[in-house]
């Protein structure tokens, strides 16, 4: 389907308001035909004829014909702005329902700041294709309106006005493809902007801790100046386009002077039909130029559009199988079989094994601790359970079903999740804590979740309690509170499965200390498979499982782990000796 076409179809839900429009313009585009008729008996009947009753009917037909004129366009305008404005919101929308559905991956190579500046500029910008497309209409209606009134009063002058009008063709269309692909790299250097700024306010107490403010700075005028050159070169081919169109449209009216002044000396017309024709021609060329605007904003239009079809065409979406069925109540294990990964489109580490021949089976109600050096593999291998990313080989299998079989969301409904970066919507407390549950959640079940969180007091503690917002990314909050608003949340939604990955470090003793309770009546009950950072963690867990370049290299519980002398025992001594001398009072070397 080619571009205008799909963009058609988001105006189709709007196609009545486009033909009501489109009939509005047509009649519109009639009146300067209309004028140009009009002049040659004004000018014969008053300057010939000295005709008294005709002086009376010139305002009158000229206040009838603008208010007519004026009429049709508000009606033009209105109908099509209204399409333009709820077709946007079809287009942003989906992108939006894309962008959601879209496999982590494709996040992975994207920056965030290019999505929004895709989803707000350019889906803003291709709105106008449809509008400008009408407006191209009603400037050929009123052109060939005019034609027809000038060939009408004389064809030999008409000849010789329009002669020259299809030269206008040639800087149009070479013109209209320079400006598409300067408007493209325009739109891409706004990304670029839109990048810059949205990572630097994100970051904004890293950049301030750092004083990176000057270093920012630097980036943003490159990438600002990028985008003024660009934009420059856009407008000045628009800018070009006039002249050219100009210089054209003087030869044809001088050569329409010339001829038409001495065809008046030699009294072969009146000079109301020279008069007629002239304004004919002078406005005849009004649409010639309207139609040269008009292309350069609608490739400008379809740039942007380009841009936007191409990242709705590109999002990968993480696939569910057309027979796809839901996922029973989890009964028995999770089981990983020879599973093996490896991320694509990510450069450098592209095809790069990050899990190999992972083999393990986690049996219900027990607790998986994960340890292993950074890069180990840890966080890749609870992001596939659900389904963040697919495995490359092998399988994995809830009650032995392998999880490609069932729909995404009656996995993700059977699983919480609570991430080492807690992140809270710019919303209320209440709302954080019941995000994602598909039902009505009473106060008390909000409270008694926050209560087992231990995040009811200090909640409390706030003038709007359950009601208080707590700014982007949960800013108002300390790290412990949002931690505990994170797991009060994963509570709520009592899923049998849980991933967990501990973020306590960046905690004082008093904060880590109410974390870890909210953290142990959290894993009560529950399959859990936690990325361990805390030696209470490793010791109560079931079975630890060690990770080390993508690989399992031993299982065990800890004291057994300790005896083999092996990578846990190192890591041991390198994360948690020192917390277990503290724990036995020993002191600390």
């Amino acid at each position: 389907m080619g571009r205008f076409s799909r963009i058609l179809a988001y105006f189709r839900p709007y196609i009545l308001w486009l033909v009501v429009g489109a009939v509005c313009m047509v009649l519109m585009a009639q009146t300067d035909a209309m004028l140009a008729l009009f002049v040659k008996p004004m000018f014969d009947e008053i300057f010939l004829y000295r005709s008294i009753s005709f002086v009376w009917l010139i305002p009158i037909f000229g206040i009838a014909l603008m208010s007519f004129k004026g009429l049709f366009g508000y009606l033009y305008g209105f109908m099509v702005n209204y399409s333009n404005a709820k077709a946007t919101i079809e287009i942003r929308n989906d992108m939006y329902e894309k962008y959601l559905g879209a496999s982590l991956s494709y996040f992975d190579n994207n920056s965030s700041g290019e999505l929004m500046s895709k989803l707000q500029n350019d889906a803003f910008n291709m709105q106008d294709s449809m509008s400008i497309t009408i407006q191209m209409l009603q400037q050929a209606i009123t052109f060939l309106g005019l034609v027809a009134v000038v060939f009408y009063r004389d064809w030999r002058m008409a000849l010789l006005g329009l002669v020259l009008a299809p030269l206008v063709v040639i800087p149009v269309v070479y013109l209209g493809r320079l400006i598409r692909a300067f408007t493209r790299m325009t739109m891409e250097s706004m990304a670029d902007l839109n990048v810059n700024m949205f990572e630097t306010l994100s970051a904004i107490r890293i950049v301030k801790a750092f004083g990176l403010e000057r270093a920012r700075l630097v980036g943003f005028l490159k990438a600002n100046e990028r985008y003024f050159g660009y934009g420059m070169r856009s407008a000045a081919v628009d800018l070009l386009t006039q002249p050219v169109i100009e210089t054209i449209i003087t030869i044809g009216v001088a050569a329409v002077l010339f001829y038409g002044g001495y065809q008046v000396i030699i009294g072969r017309i009146t000079p109301g039909v020279l008069f007629s024709f002239l304004t004919a021609i002078g406005l005849i060329y009004d649409p010639i130029r309207g139609l040269t605007n008009s292309n350069n904003q609608l490739q400008a239009a379809m740039a942007s559009a380009d841009r936007v079809f191409d990242t709705i065409d590109t999002i990968p979406k993480t696939p569910e199988k057309a027979d796809a069925k839901p996922l029973p109540p989890f009964e028995r294990e999770i089981a990983f079989r020879n599973v093996s990964f490896h991320y694509s489109g990510m450069g450098e580490k592209a095809g790069e094994s990050v899990l190999r021949d992972i083999n393990l089976v986690v049996e219900k109600g027990r607790t998986v601790a994960l340890v292993g050096s950074s890069g180990a593999g840890k966080s890749t291998f609870v992001n596939l359970i659900p389904r963040f990313y697919d495995v490359t080989a092998g399988t994995i299998e809830i009650d032995g079903t392998d999880l490609r079989d069932v729909t995404l969301r009656s996995l993700r409904s059977q699983i919480s999740v609570v991430t080492q970066e807690t992140y809270l919507f710019n919303d209320t407390i209440r709302n954080n804590i019941s995000y994602g549950i598909d039902r009505n959640v009473r106060q008390e079940e909000i409270e008694a979740v926050a209560k087992a969180a231990y995040a009811h007091d200090f909640i409390m503690g706030f003038p709007e309690g359950y009601d208080t917002m707590v700014g982007e990314r949960g800013v108002r909050l300390s790290g412990g509170e949002r931690q505990r608003i994170a797991i009060a949340r994963a509570l709520l939604k009592n899923a049998p499965i849980l991933i967990l990955d501990e973020a306590t470090s960046s905690l004082d003793s008093e904060a880590e200390q109410t974390v870890q309770k909210a953290i142990d009546a959290l894993i009560a009950d529950r399959t859990t498979i936690v990325i361990a950072h805390r030696l209470s963690t490793v010791r109560g867990a079931d079975l630890i499982v060690v990770l080390e370049e993508g690989c399992i290299i031993e299982t065990g519980k800890h004291e057994k782990l300790l005896q083999r002398s092996g990578v846990y025992k190192k890591l041991y001594e390198l994360q948690f000796a020192l917390e277990d001398r503290a724990l036995l009072g020993r002191p600390v070397q």
